[in-house]
């Protein structure tokens, strides 16, 4: 799903970034993201299957001009069935057009073909590769649009006929809507916004189909009656106003649609809304933590699951409870920018998270991952356009127990060591990830509030070229 330029600058700059300052494997035991491939600068994206815990992943490999397929079966981890698909398409230089993001997309009936359907950013045009025994092998490419340059794509999804594919895409004009029934035709639809559109969204309901996108401020919605041409604009009425709102995404599933967006930026709260037919019902929010909206996922019955960056916690997974009240997990424990995050979710409870990391895809399941020695409470620090974090206990620690503290970030720079304080006890750790274990004193009272400090010594090449930062917070000691 998030597929406008901003969210591909987003990777971009977080897969530098990580890059740049790599502090170790990710999470707990129980929480340890799978690689399942490898490609660098690459956007991928999970679709779940008919079976359950199945789920199809696809994702760009630019430097090798072919796209990966990886089919999951969970609860296995890594990859059950794989495959190469060449993308060898030509530009009009001769220069070849370097694969992007791709989707996969299926058909609701069984037992009809997987569709990887991949709107080309440069040229605008739209190609589709086909498989007809579950993923094993897949066609050549075809074009099936043909089109102008745009600002960024969406996931598609199947026209009631289920023959076409409708994809969106966001131009300086507006959402542009186009569907996939002829290579050499430039019939679309486009439909105009107050500036600049981000994060294209459609889905399939009861009564039609609907369109979302941002403006980095608002969202806004379309709605078009089922039987109308889906790439004639005047099908989809006046545009609307659902509320404040970016970095929005939207599915639908069972006749419904959930529309997700941050209300206030990075400060969050994220928030849902379900469509109720001619309009978004009113939001309900998932967490008021600061974090970002980063994909939802809607099952054939009608749930969504959405997944999310919390600060300071992890990756987040969150669906509602019977009485509407969103129920949020963590599934992975590190602290890291998840900056290109995708996520599929099916009727048996089973889920499946995947994105890039420096040059290599990585995939976990939608499993909360308890683990109570495990830091969960983090205050930031930014200095030399570098980032850390210390982590420590979110709950209060017994006088003469145990706590580990520990340091993760990214940004401009290589943590070489990190020295920890924590009372009068100085402990130093020069290997990733950076952590401390500390014993509370017996001496601590009841109430207590413990400083700790982490000292960390940052090397990189640009000026300054040596310098420390210091993150300052503190252990709550219990009663008993």
């Amino acid at each position: 799903y998030d597929t406008s330029m901003r969210r591909l600058l987003l990777a971009a700059v977080t897969t530098a970034a990580l890059a740049a300052l790599l502090l170790g494997p990710a999470g707990a035991s129980a929480g340890v993201p799978v690689t399942i491939g490898n490609a660098a600068s690459s956007t991928p994206t999970v679709t779940a299957g008919f079976a359950p815990g199945v789920f199809h992943v696809v994702f760009n490999d630019a430097g090798a001009d072919v796209f990966r397929y990886c089919q999951v079966q969970l609860p296995e981890p890594g990859c059950a069935k794989s495959a190469v698909i060449p993308f060898t398409v030509l530009g009009p230089s001769g220069a070849p057009f370097h694969p992007g993001t791709a989707w996969i997309v299926i058909d609701p009936i069984g037992g009809r073909p997987l569709r990887l359907i991949h709107p080309e950013y440069i040229s605008g045009n739209t190609y589709e590769s086909d498989s007809i025994d579950d993923g094993t092998t897949w066609t050549p490419f075809r074009q099936v649009h043909t089109g102008g340059n745009r600002v960024g794509e969406g996931r598609p999804v199947l026209e009631a006929n289920r023959g076409t594919a409708l994809v969106p895409r966001t131009g300086l004009d507006g959402l542009v809507l186009h569907d996939t029934s002829d290579g050499t035709s430039k019939a679309e639809a486009t439909l105009a916004t107050p500036t600049i559109p981000y994060n294209p969204s459609l889905a399939t309901v009861n009564d039609g189909t609907v369109a979302t996108i941002d403006t980095l401020e608002n969202v806004y919605s379309w709605f078009a009656p089922a039987g109308s041409p889906l790439i004639a604009a005047p099908s989809w009425g006046t545009i609307a106003l659902v509320g404040k709102g970016q970095d929005s995404t939207m599915a639908g599933a069972g006749g419904t649609a959930f529309l997700a967006s941050t209300k206030d930026g990075v400060a969050g709260p994220l928030e849902i809304r379900r469509w109720g037919g001619l309009a978004f019902g009113p939001p309900t929010t998932i967490t008021a933590a600061k974090g970002y909206v980063a994909d939802v996922a809607v099952t054939p019955k009608g749930v969504p699951g959405v997944v999310y960056r919390d600060n300071g916690h992890g990756l987040t997974f969150a669906t509602p409870d019977t009485r509407g009240r969103y129920d949020p997990r963590v599934i992975v424990h590190d602290d890291e920018v998840f900056g290109h995050v995708n996520v599929a979710y099916d009727d048996a409870g089973f889920g499946l998270a995947v994105w890039p990391r420096d040059a290599s895809i990585v995939a976990a399941d939608v499993t909360e991952v308890r683990d109570p020695s495990l830091p969960n409470r983090a205050v930031t620090v930014t200095k030399n356009k570098l980032t850390l974090g210390l982590n420590t206990s979110g709950s209060c620690v017994l006088p003469g127990r145990g706590t580990t503290v520990g340091v993760g970030g990214q940004g401009a720079g290589k943590v070489t060591r990190v020295t920890f304080r924590l009372g009068g006890k100085t402990i130093t750790d020069r290997t990733p990830n950076y952590s401390a274990r500390f014993t509370v004193p017996q001496s601590a009272g009841a109430g207590d509030r413990i400083q700790v400090t982490a000292t960390a010594s940052i090397e990189r090449r640009t000026a300054p070229k040596r310098f420390t930062l210091l993150i300052t917070s503190s252990v709550d000691v219990c009663g008993g």
